[in-house]
């Protein structure tokens, strides 16, 4: 049966890639975000918005081929 819409295969060289990037920013989420906070307030704090500028997330580009 062919699939509609297959997940598109990933090299060890994309996976490595992906694993540097994702490190740093579960790091950054587990000790540095208050997720309570943001629920509460309905709003990001500064402080969140300059650590995911720090990690480089602003303007990252992902292949549309991954969503």
């Amino acid at each position: 049966q062919a699939e509609v819409f297959p997940y598109p295969e990933i090299g060890n060289e994309e996976v490595d890639e992906i694993n540097q990037l994702v490190a740093p920013v579960e790091k950054f989420f587990s000790e540095e975000v208050d997720s309570s906070r943001i629920d509460r307030e309905a709003k990001i704090p500064p402080e969140t918005l300059n650590g995911l500028k720090e990690l480089g997330l602003f303007g990252v580009q992902i292949p549309e081929e991954y969503g």
